[in-house]
């Protein structure tokens, strides 16, 4: 759940097809249990894409997720605003978040710092 990329098929669209001997009853019975369960995990998400026990990253991402759309690259994109309201961050928040993503990553070999040889 935490590791679906954007664009993950989270939250099922498409109905199910018939099982082979599924009554009909029985098919429309777990249509409804599906789709119940995509519903109460999308309300869970929209609660952790503004929970304070989350880091600012965390909520970016699961706001990505669920509106299936990444964080603009421009520090000034409009959709920064709203990521910010929906996630309960500030702008700053959002753009400092922006600019972390955008920095280039150390090599595992410049963070452990220098290595003594023999």
């Amino acid at each position: 759940m935490e590791g679906t990329p954007p664009g993950g098929d989270r939250f099922p669209r498409r109905t199910p097809a018939p099982m082979f001997g599924e009554q009909a009853e029985d098919f429309r019975a777990r249509v409804a249990h599906i789709q119940a369960e995509a519903a109460a995990e999308r309300r869970r998400e929209l609660i952790d894409q503004a929970s304070d026990l989350k880091t600012p990253s965390e909520r970016i991402r699961i706001w990505e997720r669920l509106h299936d759309v990444r964080m603009p690259r421009a520090p000034e994109h409009n959709l920064l605003t709203v990521i910010a309201n929906d996630t309960g961050l500030s702008l700053v928040q959002v753009q400092h978040e922006q600019r972390e993503r955008t920095r280039p990553r150390q090599s595992a070999a410049a963070e452990s710092g220098p290595q003594s040889g023999p």
